[in-house]
């Protein structure tokens, strides 16, 4: 009944009403009708109020209906470990999150693993035509094609917008300039920070690395994280005090503050010393 409300409020008027306007104004002045001339500019004011009208109000009713979110999922280009391990902090996280990888065995293991995957290419048409992505609004390309993470934020950027694809960083260690693979320009933005590429993920799960969630207070402050934790545990993901959730990237510097929530990728020694649950939440 919400998504029916939300779509009986919209009705804004647009071409059609002022096509039918202006024929219906040329009729009515050649029959000698007064006032005919002011039809068309009264079809105009009305099409441009009830744009106004809507466009004002969309959202904010959107949601108090409930109906909208302004966290928008997860489209996950990639079923291998690291993008299942990513993939499933999210799901536990409460967000919407699909993957997609073109391998049977990756998206057999994510499906026993009970995440949501497809079994197709990310570049695929079959995706966009197909696949209901109305609750998903970011792009994770986690694969360790670069190649294929690169196309894929190409993709969906037309879709979801420069601001929300993301890739793991290239390595491209030793091919610097032109040498590398493919140019910065055609790249989304490098998630989890300088030099986090798949292998470098891959090889910190092989050491037992695991997602920990951390909330941060005023007693336990993103400094003591940064002291307690060193090198051996790596953000991927900030949930501010204000709601706002989104990834963590290498081109941004990013300050947590007292109230945030962290999502990290953490190796065992560091997971031993995190705070009493308190001051963080795993």
């Amino acid at each position: 009944w919400r998504e029916k409300a939300f779509l009986a409020w919209m009705a804004p008027r647009g071409i059609v009403a002022a096509a039918i306007a202006s024929v219906f104004a040329l009729r009515l002045e050649q029959l000698g009708y007064p006032g005919a001339e002011q039809f068309v500019p009264t079809t105009f004011t009305v099409i441009v109020g009830t744009v106004l009208i809507y466009g004002l109000t969309a959202a904010p009713l959107a949601r108090r209906l409930g109906i909208s979110t302004s966290n928008p999922g997860f489209l996950v280009v990639g079923a291998n470990p690291v993008a299942r391990l990513v993939a499933q902090s999210l799901v536990e996280d409460g967000h919407a999150v699909l993957l997609i990888d073109s391998s049977p065995e990756a998206a057999r293991d994510a499906r026993l693993a009970g995440l949501p995957v497809l079994y197709a290419s990310a570049l695929s048409e079959f995706v966009s035509a197909q696949v209901d992505l109305s609750a998903i609004g970011r792009l994770l390309a986690l694969t360790p094609n670069e190649e294929l993470n690169s196309l894929a934020c190409l993709r969906y950027n037309r879709s979801f917008g420069r601001d929300a694809v993301f890739q793991l960083a290239p390595d491209d260690a030793g091919q610097p300039g032109r040498k590398e693979k493919v140019h910065a320009e055609l790249r989304g933005r490098l998630l989890f920070g300088p030099g986090i590429t798949y292998q470098s993920l891959a090889d910190k799960l092989a050491a037992g690395a695991t997602a920990r969630k951390t909330r941060l207070t005023e007693t336990f402050t993103w400094q003591d994280f940064q002291a307690t934790h060193g090198q051996r545990a790596w953000p991927m993901f900030i949930a501010t005090a204000a709601g706002h959730f989104s990834p963590i990237t290498a081109e941004l510097a990013v300050v947590p503050q007292a109230g945030d929530t962290l999502i990290s990728l953490v190796l065992p020694e560091a997971a031993e010393v995190e705070p009493e649950p308190a001051a963080a939440a795993s």
